[in-house]
């Protein structure tokens, strides 16, 4: 069985998502827009859909896969308590990553 993991990385202006093999192998990319003023539930269905639709495309080629997980990177994130603190995108502030699962 193949394993792979996801990573996003929240930028302020767009936010890179992919999906990687164990040993590294990129199997699919993309970016979406991330908004400078908006809702942050709107911005989270954005990743969500994304995720899904790129898992889909590794599930094709690979139905026996499976997801280790999933890294998240922002500006401010605060390791001890799974918070994006300061954040110079206003509306991730005291956001809290761990709720995307």
């Amino acid at each position: 069985m193949k394993k792979f993991s996801i990573g996003i990385d929240i930028g302020g202006t767009n936010s890179a998502i992919g999906i990687v093999d164990e040993d590294g192998n990129v199997l699919v990319k993309g970016t979406i827009d991330t908004p400078s003023h908006g809702e942050i539930d709107r911005f989270v269905k954005s990743i969500g859909t994304a995720v899904r639709d790129m898992a889909k495309k590794v599930k094709l080629t690979n139905p026996d896969s499976e997801i280790l997980g999933m890294g998240i990177g922002a500006p401010n994130g605060n390791y001890y308590n799974g918070t994006i603190e300061y954040a110079p995108i206003y509306h991730l502030r005291g956001w809290f990553v761990w709720w995307i699962y």
